[in-house]
């Protein structure tokens, strides 16, 4: 029997929605990954438990690994080239590759300390260092490893230099119990400690310039410098979830990640910072960016995350290549790229070059999809992709007061940006005991929700999975900040953000009007520790994403008698309203 073909070939064509967003990589393993680095948008390699190495050549469509010749952990991975790079471990483990990671060669360091992070200012001179207060210098791309003089017995985290000469090492003085911060102007000939912060560990340090840097670690800590350290000041990250890795690629564009699978993200240098949807609530522990459209994440379980910024971009197929002759009623693999895993596409082909377009599916997803080829001969065939808006769409009510844009309503969301569901929790010991996101009603009654919205703790406003819609945040302390200084400061902008009259609001409702056209609903709160509802009608209490300490977040509050908006701080478990403000 004659086989007859039907010859495709592939059209690229401009995605009608385009999103950024974070998708799934394949790693391959289930042992934890501490370290990413990525020398071009193709080459990565990564590092982690029980002498895990993993290599791309491909942007991660494939990770491979390396035949294991250590069962020490491996911390932190360093190339300068796509060729040249280093790896540091526990128990002093040192190795080098200069053929891209296909071969490592072990480098005497000296010692049998923890080595936690490896950085190279040029392919000669770079760093490591670890536990013990340990700093290595080597000036000859690691053939002579010798130690550094940190002056403690310091538990070292993280190091970074700008150049040659100038550079920061970060992490704890375990002697006094406090963070530690040391920097160089001599190529670690001295090392000296800069002013003692009130914070217990740092984990990673980074610098966009010589003189812009950021710090992060625990509890949500995230500092920065614009004076190459002589000053560090707190930037707002709003959770107290531990970060674990800094990533900047000039003095504006950063991420952050950490525990849970959070990772924010910046674009003015952290003055803001936003959650991005991971998709994963495992532990982020290193992080690599070659620019602002393309980066990687890892951390437990295997997790490898790649961040593509399809916004502009084009979504194409990869595979067909353009000219195959597929056999009628064989399967095919149709392969895509441009857009991240999870959305959903539409996949077309047509047989006379595009005038008339048959569906092939509307729903698929993953970069892939499984094609039985029809028994349509033809040799004037193409295929396409087309991205798919499978997102509902609801129209919200808003008002611009100064240069920011707010909801008129109080959020009445169940589900996060992400589309898991937020638990509705009504039982007032349960809800005094949740240390996670949760909603209620007031006094349980879906009626009150109609006019007030939902009541959230501060663990649904932090969650990495985002609370507000697509395009929306929670307000910050300082964003409510700034509306209350347009409306001339909290004492007197309570009046002209109140709803009038006592529809809602009980009498006096003192100098309510409005003017603002913020509508503030007093929609009461669930207190703590009894989990019990109070004062609706009365009292008005609405989230920032800062919070205060550990335990205590910080609020803003209307009251019926006064005209003031009130600051205050509240358990995390307290329930209160939530407005959002547009990014």
């Amino acid at each position: 029997m004659k086989k007859i073909s039907i010859t495709l070939f592939f059209l690229i064509l401009f995605s009608f929605t385009a999103i950024a967003g974070w998708t799934q990589q394949t790693s391959g393993t289930t042992k934890s990954i501490y370290s990413v680095f990525f020398a071009d948008t193709y080459n990565g390699w990564a590092v982690g438990m029980d002498g895990l190495i993993l290599k791309t050549t491909d942007s991660g469509i494939n990770w491979t690994q390396n035949p294991s010749f250590t069962q020490s952990h491996l911390k932190s991975v360093f190339f300068v080239n796509v060729n040249v790079g280093w790896i540091v471990g526990f128990n002093g483990k040192i190795f080098y590759t200069n053929d891209a990671g296909e071969t490592w060669q072990q480098q005497v360091s000296g010692t049998t300390s923890w080595l936690y992070k490896v950085f190279f200012a040029n392919a000669t001179t770079g760093w490591a260092v670890g536990l013990d207060g340990i700093i290595l210098n080597t000036t000859d791309a690691g053939a002579n490893w010798t130690k550094q003089t940190s002056g403690s017995a310091s538990f070292l985290t993280s190091v970074f230099f700008v150049d040659a000469n100038n550079g920061w090492i970060v992490g704890e003085d375990t002697n006094a119990t406090k963070s530690l911060i040391l920097k160089t102007t001599d190529a670690g000939q001295n090392w000296v400690q800069q002013p003692s912060i009130n914070f217990n560990h740092f984990e990673d340090v980074f610098f966009a310039d010589n003189n812009k840097g950021w710090i992060v670690g625990l509890n949500g800590t995230i500092l920065y410098t614009t004076n190459a350290g002589v000053d560090w000041l707190q930037q707002s990250s709003g959770t107290n979830l531990e970060f674990t890795d800094v990533y900047f690629l000039d003095i504006n564009i950063g991420w952050v990640i950490g525990q849970g699978g959070l990772i924010l993200k910046t674009t003015n240098g952290g003055t803001a910072w936003i959650q991005q949807t991971t998709g994963t609530i495992q532990e982020l522990m290193g992080v690599s960016f070659v620019n602002q459209n393309t980066g990687w994440a890892v951390g437990d379980q295997g997790t490898i995350l790649k961040y593509s910024d399809s916004a502009g971009s084009q979504v194409r197929i990869i595979s067909l290549n353009n000219g195959e002759s597929l056999c009628p009623n064989t399967n095919y693999e149709i392969q895509w790229d441009g857009v991240p895993a999870g959305d959903t596409v539409r996949i077309e082909y047509s047989t006379n070059n595009g005038t008339d377009w048959i569906l092939i599916t509307d729903s698929a997803t993953g970069l892939k999809y499984n094609w039985k080829v029809p028994f349509t001969p033809s040799t004037s065939c193409a295929a396409r992709v087309i991205t798919k808006t499978t997102k509902t769409t609801t129209i919200l009510d808003t008002i611009k007061i100064g240069n920011q844009v707010w909801m008129q309503k109080n959020l009445d969301v169940d589900h996060y940006r992400n589309g898991e569901p937020i638990p509705n929790v009504t039982d007032s010991t349960e809800w005094a005991n949740l240390t996670t996101g949760a909603w209620c009603y007031y006094n349980n009654d879906s009626a009150n929700g109609a006019i007030y919205g939902k009541l959230y703790n501060w663990y649904a406003v932090n969650d990495y999975r985002g609370l507000a819609p697509e395009g929306w945040h929670i307000p910050n302390d300082a964003e409510w900040s700034i509306l209350s200084t347009y409306l001339g400061g909290e004492s007197i902008s309570g009046w002209k953000m109140k709803e009038t009259g006592t529809t809602h609001w009980e009498i006096p409702n003192t100098g309510a009007t409005n003017e603002s056209g913020f509508t503030g609903l007093p929609g009461g709160w669930r207190s703590y520790p009894d989990g019990s509802f109070l004062s609706l009608r009365s009292y008005g209490y609405w989230w920032t994403s800062s919070d205060f300490n550990a335990t205590l977040s910080w609020s803003r509050s209307l009251i019926s008698n006064d005209v003031i908006l009130h600051k205050d701080s509240y358990s995390m478990e307290y329930g209160f309203s939530v407005r959002c403000i547009k990014d």
